[in-house]
């Protein structure tokens, strides 16, 4: 049985992200809706698939799985420690145009755009995004909840603290 995708955030980042989703089917998961604690996030966007309801009052459930889609790191990261703390499963999605080399270790909840590039020995936290083009060097360290906007680059042996916005 497939599991339920559900994407945290409606805002923009979630309507971008959603986007992406629903050109990738997998056989894995089937897009079910979004957690917004603005009940009328999708107001106005004509979209098949709803808020289903508030972060602060979704319980998980073994069918669903969660991909945190809230653009501001200072905001993401509480939702998705509270949605861990009462087991939600987060997973990655990663653009099948991505470019992945050997020996990275990727935490769960991550978001990895198209044109992407991530070369070797790179550590990567949980709940990171990673948007159009950006590009990652050898040894680098990227914390917990960071952003990094399209068509950046950090290099070799660089590192990101934790919930770090990088533009």
């Amino acid at each position: 049985m497939k599991k339920r995708l559900i994407i945290v955030g409606a805002g923009g980042l979630g309507r971008e992200v959603y986007g992406l989703l629903t050109r990738q089917p997998s056989s894995e998961w089937i897009l079910y809706g979004f957690l917004d604690d603005n009940p009328a996030a999708l107001a106005g966007w004509d979209l098949p698939h709803k808020v289903i309801g508030g972060i602060n009052h979704y319980q998980p459930s073994g069918r669903d799985v969660l991909i945190p889609a809230i653009g501001m790191p200072k905001s993401r990261l509480p939702a998705c420690h509270t949605l861990k703390e009462r087991g939600a499963h987060f997973i990655n999605f990663i653009h099948p145009h991505t470019t992945i080399g050997n020996y990275n270790k990727i935490g769960s909840g991550c978001i990895i755009y198209p044109g992407v590039r991530l070369t070797a020995f790179i550590t990567i936290g949980d709940y990171v995004n990673f948007t159009l083009n950006a590009t990652v060097g050898h040894d680098v360290r990227i914390g917990e909840g960071c952003s990094l906007s399209g068509h950046t680059e950090v290099n070799g042996a660089s590192q990101l603290e934790e919930g770090c916005f990088y533009r």
